[in-house]
């Protein structure tokens, strides 16, 4: 009996684990950054469990998730720092699937302000910018 509670729980552990993981992790994005300009539409959030906002680019509208709220405040991107019908640029890695318009965004420009909300990827991936980034 001891035995079959204690492998119940151990696959219930690993399955909470690898839904974590697959909510956390990014290996449902591309490795490349690629940037994506255009217009805020609708509400930017700013909370848990990450900042969202869609913004319509020449390619249509894209969902970008940010960091969590504690990664995203703390690089000054807070409630109405960017509201609806702003213009931004945000830098990041696109969904691994051509068909999704899902953008994970790193780094955020807005009115010549810069948001690094995942700043040791930012000095990764984008600093020193040596090649042109893909459009989106």
């Amino acid at each position: 009996m001891f035995g079959r509670s204690l492998s119940v729980a151990l696959a219930a552990t690993a399955l909470a684990a690898s839904a974590a993981y697959a909510h956390h992790g990014w290996a449902w994005a591309e490795e490349a950054v690629s940037t994506l300009s255009g217009t805020v539409e609708g509400e930017v959030y700013v909370g848990n469990p990450h900042a969202t906002m869609n913004v319509r680019a020449e390619s249509g509208v894209w969902f970008v998730e940010l960091a969590p709220p504690a990664g995203t405040m703390a690089a000054g991107f807070v409630d109405g720092v960017v509201r609806a019908g702003d213009q931004v640029t945000i830098w990041g890695h696109r969904a691994l699937d051509p068909a999704e318009r899902h953008l994970k965004g790193i780094r955020v420009e807005h009115n010549g302000q810069f948001y690094d909300v995942y700043p040791d990827r930012v000095r990764e991936d984008l600093l020193p910018l040596t090649a042109p980034v893909p459009a989106l």
